[in-house]
């Protein structure tokens, strides 16, 4: 309890300290099973501070518990953590390695955001490898869940993940229509880390769409660079606010 109170304040050694104390009072009393949480949430604050390794330590000792107990909701998340611990670290082998035992977990159980969330990180994970044939299939398959279920935040986060793919397909005016999807369903869930990312890709997109594919979605030639501009210092204002760096970072460079 304690350590949850310091995790919600932002308390993090103390969060720690508090949840290594509950895990020596369960061991004693020799009930294993409710240490399986606990390591959890220590995962959690090890990969919010950043520190990976002790993360990934906490989410496998948690993971072998909740096999031993069968607990396949606890051993779903522990998956996922697993694998975007991994995915944080570059090893993208072991990280979709994980995300395809979460899928099939998922699957097992009939536990659809389990694995609608599965097929995004295994997109995710073919597109930084640049394997955009099997990341648009796996991204389709997450935005075609993500309509199912009314889940308008993972629909704009769909559109927007397969309209980089296009872009890196060089399919630009699918790109272009994923990319305006995206921000029309992002505007009204007001998500504003997403929609500042979805202005960047529309500003590169501006950037990089060769000139008679724009002609022929009606944008002015001159306008180009106007348009550029907007939609990268319109993600600058967000970032700026709610301190994204790293996109902020990539708005800057393309305006150089």
């Amino acid at each position: 309890l304690l350590g949850g109170v310091y995790l919600r304040t932002s308390d993090f050694d103390r969060a720690v300290i508090h949840y290594s104390n509950a895990i020596k009072i369960f061991e004693s009393l020799g009930i294993e099973k409710r240490i399986a949480g606990i390591l959890s949430n220590i995962g959690g604050v090890y990969f919010f501070t950043g520190d990976y390794p002790k993360a990934l330590e906490s989410n496998q000792r948690a993971l072998t518990i909740n096999e031993k107990y069968g607990n396949k909701q606890w051993m779903l998340s522990n998956l996922g953590n697993i694998g975007a611990l991994y995915f944080e670290l570059s090893d993208y082998e072991r990280a979709l390695d994980y995300f395809h035992k979460a899928l099939t977990l998922s699957n097992e159980i009939e536990f659809k955001y389990g694995a609608m969330n599965a097929h995004g990180n295994i997109g995710s994970v073919y597109s930084i490898n640049n394997d955009n044939e099997k990341a648009l299939e796996h991204m389709n398959k997450f935005l075609q869940m993500a309509l199912e279920s009314g889940d308008a935040y993972s629909q704009a986060n769909g559109y927007l993940n397969i309209g980089v793919i296009d872009m890196k397909m060089l399919k630009f005016s699918e790109a272009h229509d994923n990319l305006k999807k995206s921000l029309l369903t992002a505007e009204p869930t007001q998500s504003m880390e997403t929609i500042a990312t979805i202005n960047y890709n529309l500003g590169v997109w501006h950037l990089s769409a060769p000139d008679e594919i724009q002609t022929l979605l009606e944008y002015e030639p001159l306008a180009k660079y106007e348009n550029v501009i907007h939609y990268l210092q319109t993600s600058i204002r967000i970032c700026e606010e709610l301190n994204l760096q790293n996109v902020l970072q990539d708005c800057y460079h393309k305006l150089s």
